[in-house]
């Protein structure tokens, strides 16, 4: 679109003077006192004399008219920013020593420059020329006005002409004036002229600064233009000038009809661009005579992105030619194969706290960071390279490594799209080559161990299992908590027994909670300057608290001292202060749940059965073994049974022994697009199996049943549904069964039912000859009767194509099946 002719200009607001008597936009000068001004400022000037004169003295102002640039009048009378209240020549009194001229600046509203008044006070003592005496005297006039320059219109109308251009007044305003100058200038937009219609266009004249101090441009900056078509609106109408059709009317007007056979388009389901992928068409092609084929050339283009298995079809739509017509497999779907293979990924970090990186730009990434405080996050941003775009849009899935992980999602950290902020599943754009997701770490104050999220990000394009790539990513979170334990109080008091001993309950405290049992040291002893004696033996004795204890003692854990390895008792002798026992916790690779040990050490003091104190010890031991259960194959493959049924054992297996039983749930069904039949080819079920407390695997028994006709190559999945805490399904959860037929496919072979033949052989054979009588006079006809024999039946439709052989010479007019 041409609106007349765009640029960028400078117009100036002109200074406008046509004469001595002229002031302002044609104003006269204002002659009044200078009392008129709204505002002034009075400079005085005070003259000391070095002494006093015995007569008054002569003083003139002299204006330096070539330096000054300050409009003055003398005498009372004002021009523009300076006035005297009694002009030169002005008189110092008699015996004076100080004298006071005063230079009064007249404040006004106009933009102009900086002044300059260069005066010389000139004295003269008794009119007596050798008594001249000078003081020059510079005043420096700031302006501190200032004007905003604003659009008068925001909107104006034009006509385009009927040839060349024309001009468009666009008048610019400002709210004040400047000295000697107007208040408004015109810019002159300029409209061409054209040929077509485009009635309804704008364009804007905008002001977009000044060159000048003190001049802004105001909110009003801007003047739309609209352009008036100088013709009528177009008025439409169509023709047909291509492609194969079949009528056509109204041809010439604005109510077009036309019929035509399609051609080449994109396949059913298939994401392939018609005019980008392959050239949709319309054509035709010509079988010769005598010949019975012809080639019709499928035009694919080639592209910079990823779009392997697009499809689209080739159809036969019709044919002119009297006698022949359209038969069934009227369509060839071509697949496009990519020229390049599908995009890689690598994974690099570009956002978040990190401590340490590895494995940038591969698709192994390791990153190291802080959790954070509490309320805190730290996010750690992925961001996914694609080796090559893809033209459609990519699912990606986030899988977490369930044996490998020891960070709790979401509560240590989620992950999420950066930009979008949504879960897995996500999406890559089409034709992105980056994408971010982020792995928010979220802060607390838990003093805990360093915690590692293991994660799959997998990509699949197309939804084609082929072009699935994954970028492994493993997040180690560190944790940057700390714990400080204390004594809750500084002093305590107790009351010595009778006889015996007491309990002193004194109470340890840390200023933050732990995931996990924090062991405290504690030890008494005589306080400094103290007369206390500690010289009385403990007895201390480890009892187990069989009820609340679920570890088994010895198999999992030992009570023993720390140093002597014995299970006690345990003595401390007289100003001993502490005695070390150990938990000793034996590892083992069994999936289990958590445990308790729970224990009192009991301490007797010098002997006496009534001196007893009991420290109640509890331990929790945390499993950290996992457990993960998969089909033990992907697929397998059995013959039917000629009768009856036949079980073919499929193998569940985990990776580790559970210390209780296992369910799992097992669905067995048709796989997805296959033909089996359940009930008829085998037994769709969903049964629960249990994998026996350390036992490493369970076996499903699929049942497949004979028939007695042909169905080769069918398949059902026998897939794992679900499994109970505390182990976890796998990513190979499923098995693909594959029945084979126990007997070969069907052979044909072909008798002469019915009709008028006078020879036939190879009666009952796949290679039938059959002659026939005179064929007769029209209308009369001679329906031969062909009955097709099949060895065996097939279980699911078979398709029956007649060819003619390249030999024969006789036209065939009419072949029917029954």
């Amino acid at each position: 679109m041409t609106i007349g002719l765009v640029n960028t200009t400078v117009v100036t607001i002109a200074e406008f003077w046509t004469g001595a008597g002229a002031y302002r936009d044609g104003g006269r000068r204002n002659d009044d006192r200078c009392g008129a001004a709204s505002t002034t400022n009075e400079l005085v000037v005070e003259l000391a004399l070095s002494r006093p004169s015995e007569y008054a003295t002569g003083l003139v102002v002299e204006v330096d008219g070539v330096t000054s640039t300050a409009d003055v009048k003398i005498k009372m009378r004002r021009l523009l920013t300076l006035c005297f209240w009694t002009g030169s020549p002005m008189t110092i009194p008699a015996l004076a020593t100080t004298h006071q001229v005063s230079v009064v600046v007249s404040g006004d509203g106009v933009l102009e420059p900086t002044e300059v008044l260069e005066l010389g006070l000139v004295a003269q003592y008794n009119d007596m020329p050798a008594t001249i005496d000078v003081v020059n005297v510079t005043a420096t006039i700031t302006n501190d006005d200032a004007a905003v320059v604003t659009m008068a219109a925001g909107t104006v109308a034009a006509t385009e002409p009927g040839s060349g251009v024309v001009n468009v007044p666009i008048t610019v305003t400002m709210d004040t004036t400047a000295s000697r100058g107007r208040r408004k200038t015109v810019y002159n937009a300029v409209v061409a002229a054209d040929a077509w219609y485009d009635g309804g266009e704008t364009f804007d004249v905008k002001l977009t600064g000044t060159s000048t101090p003190g001049v802004s441009v105001g909110v009003a900056d801007t003047t739309v233009v609209t352009i008036t078509d100088s013709g009528p609106a177009q008025v439409k109408t169509a023709t047909v000038v291509g492609g194969t059709t079949t009528a056509v009317s109204g041809a010439g007007t604005d109510a077009l009809s036309v019929s035509g056979p399609e051609g080449a388009a994109v396949s059913s389901g298939s994401l392939a661009t018609g005019g980008t992928d392959f050239t949709v068409e319309t054509t035709t092609v010509t079988i010769p005579a005598g010949s019975t084929s012809a080639v019709y050339n499928a035009v694919v283009a080639a592209d910079a992105w990823y779009d392997g298995g697009e499809t689209f079809d080739v159809k036969l739509t019709g044919t002119s030619t009297a006698g022949a017509s359209i038969g069934v497999a009227d369509t060839t779907v071509v697949t496009i194969a990519d020229s390049g293979p599908a995009p890689v990924l690598t994974a690099t970090v570009v956002g978040g706290t990190t401590t340490a990186v590895s494995g940038a730009g591969t698709d192994a990434l390791s990153v190291t960071g802080p959790e954070g405080a509490a309320s805190t996050t730290n996010e750690l941003v992925v961001e996914l390279a694609l080796s090559r775009p893809s033209e459609y849009a990519a699912g990606l899935t986030v899988q977490v490594d369930g044996v490998t992980t020891t960070a709790d999602v979401p509560s240590d950290a989620t992950i999420v799209d950066t930009v979008a902020r949504t879960g897995s599943p996500m999406t890559i754009p089409a034709l992105a080559t980056t994408h971010q997701v982020s792995v928010v770490v979220s802060g607390d104050g838990v003093l805990e161990p360093t915690e590692v999220l293991e994660l799959g990000l997998v990509a699949q394009y197309n939804d084609m299992p082929a072009t699935i790539d994954v970028v492994n990513v493993t997040a180690t979170i560190t944790n940057d908590d700390a714990a400080v334990v204390t004594m809750a109080v500084g002093t305590a008091a107790a009351t010595e027994p009778g006889s015996g001993t007491v309990n002193v309950p004194i109470t340890v405290t840390m200023d933050t909670t732990a995931s996990y049992d924090v062991v405290v040291d504690v030890a008494t002893s005589v306080s400094s300057g103290s007369l206390a004696t500690g010289g009385t033996d403990f007895t201390m004795v480890l009892e187990l608290d069989s009820a609340a204890t679920t570890v088994s003692i010895p198999a999992d854990a030992e009570l023993v001292g720390t140093t002597d390895r014995t299970t006690g008792p345990f003595v401390l002798s007289g100003l001993e202060t502490h005695v070390n026992v150990s938990m000793l916790l034996k590892g083992d690779a069994i999936v289990e749940p958590h445990e308790v040990l729970q224990f009192g050490v009991v301490a007797i003091h010098g002997g006496a059965e009534g001196a007893v104190v009991v420290a109640n010890v509890t331990g929790n031991v945390f499993d950290e073994d996992t457990s993960v259960v998969t089909m033990a194959v992907a697929s397998v493959a059995a013959t039917e049974p000629s009768s009856g049924s036949v079980s073919l054992p499929i193998v569940i297996e985990m990776t580790s022994v559970v210390a209780s039983d296992t369910v799992v749930n097992i669905t067995v069904a048709p796989s997805s697009g296959s033909l089996v039949t359940s009930g008829t080819d085998f037994v769709a079920e969903t049964v629960t199996l249990v994998i026996p407390s350390g036992s490493r695997s369970v076996v499903y028994n699929a049942s497949i049943a004979a028939d007695a006709w042909y169905d080769g190559g069918e398949t059902f999945d026998v897939a794992i549904t679900g499994v109970s805490e505390p182990a976890t399904t796998g990513l190979q959860d499923t098995t693909v069964v594959t029945i084979i037929d126990s007997g070969p496919a069907p052979t044909m072979v072909a008798t002469v039912s019915s009709g008028a033949v006078t020879g036939v052989t190879g009666t009952g054979t796949n290679d039938l000859a059959i002659t026939t009588a005179t064929e007769g006079d029209a209308p009369a006809t001679n329906e031969i009767v062909l009955d097709v024999t099949l060895s065996r039946p097939a279980e699911h439709p078979t398709s029956l194509q007649l060819v003619t052989s390249p030999t024969s010479t006789s036209d065939i007019v009419n072949v029917s099946t029954s």
